[in-house]
């Protein structure tokens, strides 16, 4: 590979680029704009865009340098069409001064942003190198927009990459090696080769080179992927040891839960089973909304494999959803003499200690736990089955380490309420993951209905009104404390939230408590069980309760500046309340109203899928 040093780039400029891998020149020539400004067309000074393209004649050039005030480099110069009078400024940009300069009594051609008055153009320093250049055919720039990289000019930046580009071309073995794909392939597939797909990219005569350029490379992306897809999917286990040949239990659970189960569950279970009792290996995706009813899916899996003498463990992202997870499976597994264990960062040598020995020994079939439960630490005698919910919050390695606690052929389920369309699940995965859909939600739930509301005193008489009544409520803030930060000045944080209810809700009677991550986990856990007895009324609180606490007794979720949530997030949140057959409710507080889209879609959309679908577009 060819260093940067042979297109000029000195030691501290060549440590700049290796702050985004760049450490040779071929890395340079992949290094690819974000964006592109369409320059091809003049529109005039006078253009009622607010991005303006022109030819101008340049009079006078200064730079304005004053205590206090951002250093400008000003232009003054006259349209050659209109003869309108054209300031030009460049902010922070003095070291240009000598090449506009020269450019004095000179037409040249100008692109950048028009200020209010339109008399004042705002100059991209992106195009910097050009900047009043016009091409000998007369035609005007596509200008490519590259990611910035710190304390390096865009003009010093393209610049390189020009010399990157000469320098492989000239070098035609160099510029051979970016070819990856058989000369068939491509004309198969009508894609142009590597190299004029760079070239098109990083210096395009028209959008429709950048198109070429750009899907060339998507195709390369997409290839690779499906064959790496195709791969590992040829190097996974097919068939497992772990069969099921007594499922005693298994019906026994079923028949002594206080619900029947829905359609869409009892599917799932029996699909997994006969998988599994054919001597396949199980690597299912079990998705469907929030509380629909997914956990007990997964429960019944492990009670199958503890009756069949193997263990099972469920990993959950958040300690409270994991105790959750642990109170519940022990409350249906401990009275059929199966031991759960539980695992969680916070506990003491000698408690751990205890959980491994059981869990090493056999002794404890089931376990629970965060993140705990793939530690080096941690080794299980038997493992057959991995669980792993909301499976979108751990990382691929994470997710990879706990079917590596279990021998080749484990059994494997995770979870998602953040539903992705079908169709776009069997891209990602291929043939190598069983995705398994609840879609039925369980008897007597109602859908939560959603409003967005400006008026904060509005939504606190309907809070009051739901108290009143029994119920109780959730308020999510998106910061813990007030930032400093000019553009954070509108965001409520919990701290500022927290003394607002107080102040106004108080008088009412009504019982608040507030809770962050910021907090002891002792000290989160008391507030939070105290909210789950009925001893307060309204849990204020990050997004650290977006997963995990159920409360079928709350049926009110507040979300201020709901606008700077994404729609998982959004729908995970409303996913706290409508736990039962209470009507419950969603108010998305913003300042922006009805006229932000994704609110709109939470308001229209009660589906997790639909929701995914929106999240998609």
């Amino acid at each position: 590979m060819a260093t940067l040093d042979k297109i000029g780039v000195a030691t501290a400029k060549a440590n700049q680029f290796r702050s985004r891998n760049i450490n040779s020149i071929e890395d340079l020539v992949y290094f690819l704009p974000r964006k592109y400004k369409d320059f091809t067309h003049i529109t005039g000074v006078q253009s009622d865009t607010e991005e303006v393209a022109c030819v101008v004649r340049v009079n006078q050039v200064t730079v304005h340098e004053r205590p206090g005030k951002i250093p400008t480099l000003i232009a003054r110069c006259t349209e050659v069409s209109t003869g309108i009078p054209v300031t030009v400024l460049w902010f922070r940009q003095n070291f240009l001064y000598e090449k506009i300069y020269a450019l004095r009594s000179k037409q040249a051609f100008v692109a950048g942003k028009a200020t209010r008055n339109t008399r004042e153009l705002l100059a991209y320093d992106i195009i910097m190198p050009t900047i009043f250049e016009q091409n000998q055919d007369g035609s005007r720039r596509i200008v490519p927009v590259y990611p910035s990289i710190p304390r390096m000019s865009a003009e010093y930046l393209t610049g390189k990459i020009e010399k990157a580009m000469a320098y492989m071309e000239a070098n035609t073995q160099q510029a051979q090696i970016c070819e990856t794909l058989p000369q068939h392939i491509l004309e198969e597939n009508h894609q142009i080769n590597m190299w004029d797909a760079l070239c098109k990219l990083h210096f395009p005569k028209s959008m429709e080179d950048v198109t070429r350029g750009q899907a060339r490379l998507t195709f390369d992306s997409l290839l690779y992927f499906a064959l790496a897809n195709e791969w590992a999917g040829r190097k996974e286990t097919v068939g497992s040891p772990f069969g099921l040949f007594t499922l005693k239990d298994f019906f026994a659970v079923q028949e002594k839960l206080p619900y029947a189960l829905t359609d869409d569950q009892k599917n799932a279970v029996t699909e997994m089973v006969d998988m599994i009792r054919s001597g396949k290996r199980l690597n299912a995706l079990l998705q469907g909304d929030v509380g629909c009813g997914k956990t007990i899916v997964a429960i019944l899996m492990m009670i199958a494999m503890a009756e069949n003498g193997y263990q099972a463990v469920l990993m959950a992202p958040t300690q409270i959803l994991a105790g959750q997870h642990y109170e519940d499976l022990k409350a249906i597994a401990e009275p059929l003499g199966y031991q759960v264990a539980y695992l969680r960062a916070d506990m003491k040598a000698k408690e751990k200690k205890g959980m491994l020995e059981l869990i090493v020994s056999g002794e404890a079939r089931l376990v629970v736990g965060t993140h705990s439960v793939i530690g080096s630490s941690v080794q299980y005698k038997n493992l057959a089955l991995t669980v792993v919910d909301e499976e979108h919050k751990f990382g691929v390695q994470q997710r990879a380490d706990i079917v590596e606690k279990g021998a080749a052929g484990v059994h494997s389920i995770t979870m998602s309420a953040t539903p992705i369309p079908r169709t776009l699940a069997k891209a990602i995965f291929g043939d190598r993951k069983q995705i398994f859909t609840i879609k039925t939600m369980p008897n007597g739930r109602k859908p939560v209905i959603t409003g967005i509301s400006k008026d904060l005193n509005k939504t606190l008489r309907f809070l009051v009104k739901e108290v009143q009544q029994g119920h109780h409520a959730y308020v999510v803030c998106p910061m813990i404390e007030a930032s400093a930060d000019d553009k954070m000045a509108d965001v409520d944080s919990v701290e500022a939230i927290s003394e607002k209810f107080h102040r106004l809700l108080d008088p009412h009677g009504v019982r608040i408590e507030t809770v962050t991550g910021k907090m002891k986990k002792a000290e989160v856990d008391e507030i939070v069980e105290r909210f789950k007895r009925g001893e307060l009324d309204v849990l204020i609180s990050t997004t650290v309760i977006e997963v995990g606490v159920n409360v079928p007794e709350a049926t009110m979720m507040i979300i201020t500046n709901a606008e700077r949530f994404g729609l998982s997030s959004l729908h995970q949140l409303r996913g706290r309340v409508g736990r039962s057959d209470l009507q419950s409710y969603c108010v998305l507080m913003s300042p922006q109203g009805e006229d932000n889209e994704r609110l709109n879609a939470m308001v229209h959309c009660s589906s997790g899928f639909d929701i995914a679908q929106q999240d998609l577009r």
